[in-house]
C-alpha cells in the first residue's frame, strides 16, 4: 500500500513472490490492477527473484523494496524530482528509517553516515548503504550488465553498489525514501556470512592497479584521523570531522537538499 497509495502517475510495479502459501497470493490478486507484472513461483533465492523482477521491467528509474519494508509518502515524486533536476546523478541514496517488528520507527539515518566513496567499499566501510532507499537510472543498470550476482545469498546489494560506485559516484539526498524492518532470524542478521560474501565481492571486483596507491593513502589518512578523533579535538558529527581532517572531502559529492525557493531538490 505504501507504493499504490502514492498515486504516482507513471509507475511500473512488479511483484515476484517465491510461491507463498500463507495468503500472499490472495493479497496480490486484490491489487492486481495496479501491477505491471506478478508471479508466484519457487526461486533460487532472494536475488534470483529480484533479478527476475528487473527482467520484467522497462522503467527509466529502478529500485526494489522487500516485502517487510515500506516507502515514505510521496517519495516516488521526490525520486523523480531528483533525477529530473540533476542529470549528472546516476544513482543515489535517500535517508532510511529503521522499524521494529511492530512498525515503530527506532532509528533514522544521518546523511553523512550513508555517504561513501569507492575506497570505503574496499576497506569494508561501505556496506551500510540503505537498500530500500537506493535508486538508480536504467542506464546505470545497463552499464553494469543488467545482472545481479544471483550466486550471493546475503550481500547481492553490496555487490551491486560496488559495481555502481566503480562507474559513478554515490550521491545522497536529504529526504526519507524507505524503511528497513528489524526482525528476529532475518538474513541480514547473519553478519559473519554476510561479510564473507562482501570479501568475495571485493575480490571479484578489484580496483585497477593504478588506484591501489590511492586506496592505501585513503586508508592511512582515515586511520590517522580516527586516532586524532579519540583525543576529542573536534566537535560535531564524527564522520564529517574524520573526512575533513583526513582531507578526503573532495571524494564525496555534496548532499542534495530541497531548495525551498526553487521548490525542487
Amino acid at each position: 500500500m505504501s507504493i499504490v497509495n502514492q498515486n504516482y502517475p507513471n509507475l511500473e510495479y512488479v511483484i515476484i513472490d517465491g510461491g507463498s502459501t500463507d495468503g500472499t497470493v490472495d493479497i496480490i490478486k486484490k491489487y492486481e490492477k495496479y501491477l505491471s507484472y506478478w508471479v508466484s513461483e519457487p526461486d533460487k533465492g532472494m536475488y534470483d527473484a529480484i533479478q527476475k523482477g528487473f527482467e520484467h521491467s522497462t522503467g527509466e528509474i529502478m529500485c526494489w523494496l522487500n516485502s517487510d519494508d515500506i516507502f515514505f509518502d510521496k517519495c516516488l515524486f521526490a525520486i523523480a524530482d531528483v533525477f529530473m533536476h540533476h542529470p549528472m546523478v546516476e544513482w543515489f541514496c535517500g535517508k532510511s528509517a529503521t522499524l521494529n517488528a511492530n512498525g515503530m520507527i527506532i532509528g533514522l539515518d544521518n546523511t553523512d553516515d550513508i555517504r561513501f566513496c569507492k575506497y570505503d567499499f574496499y576497506l569494508n566501510r561501505g556496506f551500510w548503504v540503505p537498500q530500500s532507499s537506493t535508486i538508480w537510472r536504467r542506464s546505470m543498470w545497463e552499464k553494469i550488465g543488467g545482472q545481479l550476482d544471483t550466486s550471493l545469498r546475503l550481500a547481492g546489494d553490496f555487490d551491486l553498489w560496488l559495481r555502481f560506485i566503480n562507474i559513478a559516484p554515490q550521491y545522497v539526498v536529504n529526504t526519507l525514501i524507505g524503511t528497513y524492518r528489524v526482525r528476529e532470524g532475518q538474513l541480514s542478521q547473519m553478519m559473519d556470512k554476510y561479510m564473507a560474501e562482501v570479501e568475495l565481492s571485493v575480490k571479484n571486483n578489484p580496483l585497477p592497479s593504478e588506484e591501489l596507491t590511492l586506496l592505501r593513502t585513503y586508508a592511512r589518512k582515515l586511520k590517522w584521523a580516527e586516532r586524532i578523533d579519540r583525543l576529542k579535538i573536534f566537535n560535531g558529527e564524527r564522520v564529517v570531522r574524520l573526512r575533513h581532517f583526513a582531507g578526503v572531502h573532495h571524494l564525496f559529492p555534496p548532499v542534495i537538499k530541497y531548495n525551498g525557493k526553487a521548490k525542487h531538490f
